[in-house]
């Protein structure tokens, strides 16, 4: 296995890859460690999101010595609602669907098309935006979401470690000079933005951003103004204002439908009386590989009737 090995099999499974060496990793986790030293990144947001990261802490390989970065277009995906009269479609935004699923399956196809042992390659824990924009594989917006020409932001990413002493690509970048151009001029996502997480400042203020209280039941009360669409989890705004992503947001039916029953159990019985009822919706969630609880997604429904 080779470096111009794995931009091919990459770009023949509608792929884009690079390939790093671990001072990229070390530049970036530097880059976090300084962030945190002068109080640019809130305090109870890194304890939640980025602590669990372990770079290569436990990674599973003796002598790591090269990182892959691979990125894979996504869809958004759509749910349905039984709703008295009326039918509710609901959309989860790119990636959340399968999230942790789709790594392993990304590893596997790896492992068996290249033909390499699993002992050498195993996925990576850390930060992969951040390390996507040091390699050049990514172009951040305004709205510090990574984007990929001809897939705009609609994207997965995932990182492999490996002990291959592989040719890196060049880098690392800057990551501050990795903003796309059409953002220097264009302020459309931080009008559009319904908790002003996206400011003047290049890092967002992500202890402010919608899709975090979307993904925390520790939010209970919504933070106005609610953005206005159908999204169960997370917040499309930024991204569909976005003249980088016109016309590239695909959706998929996943076929999942709740009965009037189960979504009348979601918006009535918060207390799960009904185990009956939510053991069926915990069910139809494990189905579609999401990684939050089925109250967590309740709550969220609730809030959207609301606002109907």
């Amino acid at each position: 296995m080779n470096t111009q090995q794995i931009h091919e099999w990459a770009s023949a499974r509608t792929m884009r890859s690079a390939v790093i060496g671990l001072e990229v990793l070390s530049a970036v986790r530097d880059r976090f460690d300084r962030l945190r030293a002068d109080g640019l990144l809130d305090p109870k947001f890194f304890k939640d999101n980025l602590s669990e990261l372990n770079y290569l802490d436990g990674c599973g390989i003796n002598e790591p010595r090269s990182l892959i970065l691979l990125a894979s277009p996504r869809p958004a995906h759509i749910v349905t609602f039984r709703l008295r009269e009326t039918v509710l479609r609901t959309i989860l935004p790119p990636t959340y669907v399968d999230y942790r699923p789709f790594f392993e399956r990304v590893r596997e196809v790896f492992l068996s098309d290249l033909e390499v042992s699993a002992f050498n390659v195993n996925l990576l824990n850390a930060p992969l935006k951040s390390l996507a924009a040091a390699a050049g594989l990514i172009r951040y917006g305004r709205n510090n979401i990574g984007y990929v020409p001809g897939w705009g932001s609609y994207f997965q990413l995932v990182g492999l470690v490996t002990d291959y002493p592989l040719a890196s690509d060049p880098g690392p970048r800057r990551i501050e000079d990795q903003v796309l151009d059409a953002c220097r001029d264009c302020e459309l996502c931080r009008r559009a933005c319904p908790t002003a997480a996206i400011s003047e400042r290049f890092l967002l203020r992500a202890e402010r951003c919608y899709t975090l209280f979307s993904e925390s039941l520790e939010w209970d009360t919504p933070v106005p103004p609610l953005p206005r669409q159908n999204c169960l989890a997370g917040c499309l705004k930024c991204q569909t204002v976005c003249p980088e992503n016109r016309g590239l947001l695909k959706r998929e039916n996943t076929g999942l439908i709740f009965t009037q029953a189960e979504t009348e159990a979601m918006l009535h019985d918060p207390d799960e009386l009904e185990s009956g009822l939510w053991q069926e919706i915990r069910s139809k969630l494990a189905a579609l590989g999401l990684s939050f609880d089925a109250k967590l997604l309740a709550r969220n429904f609730r809030v959207l009737i609301k606002r109907k």
